[in-house]
């Protein structure tokens, strides 16, 4: 589970730019230097790992190309909603934003977390949950 922090204006506008063309759609590095106007690839990955990091953003790689990567924008009323959920949790651990989520998400724990709640043996480093195609973005 990604936390979803704010983002600032700067980050914003960067945001628009990319979103006002391409929505919730795909695309590569490339072309986010030329929808950003901005030719010096650090600054590109900058924004692109802020907008990650902040959960505005999704990465993955290439199937067939492992060094390509591709990109894809949340939705701004899925990032709303997600900050919501989030920050309306009376519990802020994870298991508190677990059980807020609940509320509005349908979801099953996986993986290491869902091991950990069963035995309790050792805390893992991340949350594995499995949801519907539709609510992905959320």
């Amino acid at each position: 589970m990604i936390a979803v922090k704010w983002i600032p204006s700067w980050l914003a506008e960067k945001y628009s730019l990319i979103y006002i063309v391409k929505g919730v759609d795909a695309f590569d590095f490339e072309e986010a230097k030329k929808l950003l106007g901005i030719e010096d690839k650090r600054m590109v990955s900058i924004v692109l790992a802020q907008l990650r990091n902040r959960g505005f953003l999704i990465s993955w790689r290439d199937s067939v190309d492992p060094r390509r990567k591709f990109f894809r924008l949340i939705s701004p009323e899925d990032a709303v909603l997600t900050f919501g959920i989030q920050n309306s949790a009376e519990e802020k651990s994870v298991l508190g934003k677990l059980r807020e989520a609940l509320k509005h998400l349908e979801y099953v724990v996986g993986g290491a977390y869902a091991s950990f709640k069963y035995h309790s043996y050792t805390v893992p480093g991340k949350v594995d949950l499995h949801v519907k195609r539709e609510d992905l973005d959320k």
